[in-house]
């Protein structure tokens, strides 16, 4: 096992959000948005899944759950926020949307530059 198979564990999450995240306005309306996040949410917690992997097929098959599971939160937790932001608009709830946007990108760029 090297370098280049443990990239898989990576490449697993994020081909599972290329697939899932086109499909999650559709599957949100079909099944209702809170109960497709909340089915999200519990497949997100793969996470503890992965902790108990014992080999590598096994940690990529977990992460790719994992992805689906994270890519659904993600698009539904800013289209039920939405949802709210315009029953109520103010310039708080929009900066909030503004941040949850982009706040995972400032990390990732952030964890890239300085680590």
């Amino acid at each position: 096992m090297g370098i280049e198979d443990i990239s898989w564990v990576i490449t697993a999450y994020a081909i599972a959000n290329v697939i899932i995240i086109p499909l999650t306005g559709f599957l949100a309306e079909y099944f209702g948005r809170k109960n497709y996040y909340l089915v999200s949410m519990i497949i997100f917690t793969g996470i503890y899944m992965c902790a108990q992997s014992t080999g590598l097929v096994e940690i990529i098959a977990w992460r790719f759950i994992q992805g689906v599971g994270g890519g659904a939160l993600l698009s539904t937790s800013q289209a039920i926020y939405l949802m709210l932001l315009n029953q109520k608009t103010d310039r708080l709830h929009q900066a909030c949307l503004v941040w949850a946007s982009y706040s995972d990108l400032l990390w990732d760029l952030h964890l890239v530059l300085y680590h």
